[in-house]
């Protein structure tokens, strides 16, 4: 009789025992479902700026996206040239961008961008270069473009094509700087502004035979010093 008593306490205990665990391990499943509601906030440390809340649902731009297309970009002897190879990878990443980030977005993809590239980029005349700062202003060109403040629908004639390159050109040294304009689009516009002329002069009809080689022949030279 004992015997049977102990036996039935045991099973008991352990039946007691094993509706504790389960209430246990469904607590603890509800606590993991809860907390991936919860937003990741960044550390304080960090900036002030970055303080708030930035769980994913916030965030207006998929970084995973920009950060491999950036991941193109190769460093060369401890920098990493200026040139339209660069700026072709740095426009795929806007592109992949939304056209008008809020300023909370536009500083959280620049703080990435910062960590992804944590120094100057590039040196010349005694003046760096950040990608962070490369990227925000390719951005804000970019949109600018976007708004059709120049357009070429209306342009129907070489000289018309000459005036768009020198807008262009201004545009990009305002929100790049000459140095850095050059170095981004300078052989792309160049190229373009030489065929053009190259156009004018070929089909000019004030112009003898001789006068047009005479002109071609120094537009060429200029052109290929440019180079």
């Amino acid at each position: 009789m004992s015997y049977s008593r102990s036996l039935i306490g045991y099973y008991v205990a352990l039946s007691f025992g094993i509706v504790i665990l389960i209430s246990i391990f469904n607590d603890f499943n509800m606590s993991i479902l809860n907390k991936s509601n919860e937003e990741w906030v960044q550390p304080k440390s960090e900036h002030p700026i970055y303080s708030r809340s930035i769980s994913e649902k916030q965030w207006d731009f998929d970084y995973h996206k920009i950060e491999k297309i950036l991941t193109e970009i190769k460093w060369n002897n401890g920098s990493i040239p200026i040139n339209e190879d660069l700026k072709k990878t740095i426009h795929a990443a806007v592109i992949s961008l939304p056209k008008n980030l809020n300023q909370t977005s536009i500083d959280r993809l620049l703080f990435l961008v910062e960590k992804q590239f944590p120094q100057p980029v590039n040196c010349n005349l005694n003046h760096c270069y950040d990608m962070s700062l490369i990227f925000h202003q390719y951005y804000k060109y970019h949109n600018y473009k976007l708004a059709d403040k120049i357009s070429s629908d209306s342009i129907k004639t070489p000289i018309k094509e000459l005036e768009l390159i020198n807008q262009e050109r201004n545009l990009q040294q305002e929100y790049f700087g000459k140095i850095l304009a050059s170095e981004l689009f300078g052989k792309n516009l160049g190229l373009r502004e030489y065929l053009i002329k190259r156009k004018i002069i070929k089909s000019s009809s004030h112009l003898s035979s001789v006068e047009k080689i005479k002109q071609l022949t120094k537009l060429r030279e200029s052109f290929q010093v440019g180079l």
